[in-house]
């Protein structure tokens, strides 16, 4: 169970009313159908948010659709399967969102606060879900309870 005692701060340009905000981003959505995903990034926006999706390996990343060193939309620039890039300076991030390259600078250390903030996301029904607990602090983050595992039934009409 989710926390209801932390303050979520609205996204910018926000079209909910903050209680609906706060009580619909504690939960998990369906934000994209799996084959949607390819090795391109995808942008897709989840209540108010810009959001980008991309795969890494088996794996799926869901970050805020925004490169942090010149607030470029991520869904913008190229993948390869196992790391975006960023259409601008080509930064590239990889598995959790993490800065794997940065073009001008190739053998330097790379700073943490180039990481991508990332979500919580699963893959099920042949959809990608983001649990969108975002605007909490990523130390204050619980982990949302798991998605039910809905039964199959038969279909309803004989074919």
């Amino acid at each position: 169970m989710i926390s209801q005692t932390a303050t979520v701060p609205l996204p910018r340009n926000c079209t909910f009313e903050a209680v609906d905000w706060d009580l619909l981003c504690r939960c998990w959505h369906p934000v994209a159908l799996v084959r949607e995903l390819e090795e391109k990034p995808l942008g897709v926006t989840l209540l108010d948010v810009p959001l980008v999706l991309y795969r890494t390996g088996g794996r799926i990343v869901i970050a805020d659709d925004l490169c942090p060193h010149r607030g470029v939309p991520l869904s913008m620039g190229t993948g390869n399967g196992e790391t975006i890039a960023c259409a601008y300076h080509g930064f590239r991030f990889g598995d959790g969102g993490k800065c794997v390259r940065v073009p001008a600078h190739p053998d330097s250390a790379i700073p943490s606060k180039l990481n991508l903030r990332t979500y919580p996301a699963v893959e099920r029904y042949g959809r990608s879900k983001v649990s969108s607990t975002w605007r909490i602090s990523p130390s204050s983050i619980p982990r949302p309870s798991p998605i039910p595992i809905t039964p199959l039934f038969p279909p309803i009409c004989p074919e």
